[in-house]
């Protein structure tokens, strides 16, 4: 099965055999409506995705991570340290996400 952009809010997958299946974007947040989609970002030129969920800050989508705003900048430093892309990157979530 591909998951990918599923969204499983509320899915009940108790006893579910997901062997095999990706599961690359998929998610258990609600988020609120309010939502940024850039286009030809980092070193792969893809898409980044960002979607507000009130309280619980942001889900952040981009290739296979889908994570929160600080697992994305964690991420983010780990894959291109301080090089062009995450300057690019850091600077899209300071400017879309803001320093909540």
């Amino acid at each position: 099965a591909n998951l990918y952009g599923a969204n499983l809010y509320g899915a009940n997958l108790y006893g579910a055999n997901l062997r095999g299946a990706d599961l690359c974007g998929a998610t258990s947040w609600k988020c609120d409506g309010k939502y940024h989609h850039i286009t030809n970002v980092g070193s792969e030129k893809g898409t980044l995705e960002l979607y507000s969920c009130g309280d619980n800050g942001w889900l952040i989508r981009r290739g296979c991570f889908t994570g929160s705003k600080v697992e994305f900048i964690a991420k983010v430093k780990d894959t291109h340290s301080d090089n062009e892309h995450a300057i690019k990157y850091l600077a899209l979530i300071e400017i879309l996400c803001g320093s909540e």
